[in-house]
């Protein structure tokens, strides 16, 4: 009996342990979702400069008030953050795969069952 009452309390201990370790999971996985969506807030607001910094160089090279070298620059400033952007949606999916594996929301493809 006391044997049982062992393996019973070990269990109990066992699956605390699993329930923290998940809590755990969750809470970092919410955490780098968090993280790269305020990445894509940022990048949203600092291309809208970056855009308006081409428009600027294009108009004034069209003046005649500054040279091709600060158009280039512009549209290879563009160019450097549509990347970031992209790469920061990327993250924010991966992140959000994450953090509903962990939380159990999903199961993978061919796992789920008729609903």
């Amino acid at each position: 009996m006391q044997t049982r009452g062992r393996t019973l309390f070990k269990s109990k201990l066992r699956m605390q342990s699993i329930k923290q370790e998940i809590g755990v999971e969750v809470w970092n996985a919410h955490l780098n979702m968090k993280e790269t969506e305020e990445r894509i807030c940022s990048i949203h607001m600092y291309l809208e400069n970056v855009r308006g910094n081409l428009v600027r160089a294009g108009e004034e090279y069209r003046d005649w008030t500054c040279s091709m070298i600060e158009v280039i620059d512009a549209e290879t400033s563009l160019a450097a953050e549509d990347e970031g952007h992209i790469e920061a949606l990327a993250d924010f999916k991966t992140a959000l795969t994450v953090l509903d594996q962990a939380a159990g929301s999903s199961l993978p493809a061919g796992i789920q069952g008729d609903k």
